[in-house]
């Protein structure tokens, strides 16, 4: 007697896009802040501008130990004020796809249609900078499974100027560059994605992540 058994593994794909003063966005278009290009927003990668990011669950380890990507973006930010002393700006992510649900797009799946389809929070992310100003440095977060939910990367109320060096912690808001300093004004993006089993259906699934500059 032969007995087979068929293994099916998971593929997400991770579409990371930019967008300054986008539709998700809040506040005035342009105002107290300069508009584009004089303020901008940039997105690459340590390996070059891809930011179609690939996680292959393509082994029981990695099923079980889950995928980190480590470094993956890389965001740019500069701002110019228009009026002096009242420019404050926000850096947020967003996560969609065109599902109507609140889950991933599915692209194909693999034999049974058994288990669930994996949530928009399914994907965790970490921000930092050589400064330490996103709200939540160095900790891992996952989107509320919601399509547009967000998070907040600068959110701060109050004009919080740039230094050098930097005040670890300030959550930096105010006019400046990536060129002059990029410790405040250039973010590093983590990504990860843990499984814990088979409890989703085997399949290629895909969502977008952009990131959001606008002004308060």
């Amino acid at each position: 007697m032969a007995i087979k058994e068929n293994i099916y593994f998971f593929t997400f794909l991770l579409f990371i896009s930019f967008k300054l003063h986008s539709q998700f966005c809040t506040g005035p278009l342009t105002s107290n802040c300069s508009a584009s290009p004089t303020s901008s927003i940039s997105i690459s990668s340590v390996s070059g501008t891809n930011q179609n990011l690939n996680f292959d669950f393509d082994s029981f380890s990695k099923i079980n130990g889950g995928i980190v990507q480590y470094g993956s973006s890389i965001i740019k930010i500069k701002v110019s004020e228009a009026i002096p002393a009242s420019c404050n700006w926000t850096l947020k992510m967003y996560v969609s796809s065109t599902a109507v649900a609140p889950e991933w797009d599915a692209l194909t799946n693999y034999g049974s249609v058994s288990g669930i389809l994996p949530p928009l929070s399914l994907i965790d992310v970490r921000v930092n900078n050589g400064c330490s100003t996103p709200q939540s440095f160095g900790v891992w977060q996952n989107f509320v499974a919601a399509q547009g939910a967000n998070i907040d990367i600068i959110n701060n109320a109050v004009i919080t100027a740039s230094t050098v060096p930097c005040t670890v912690g300030s959550e930096v808001n105010g006019p400046g560059s990536y060129l002059t300093n990029y410790n405040a004004y250039t973010f590093t993006v983590d990504y990860r994605i843990i499984l814990a089993g088979f409890t989703y259906r085997p399949g290629r699934y895909t969502l977008k992540i952009e990131y959001c500059l606008s002004e308060r």
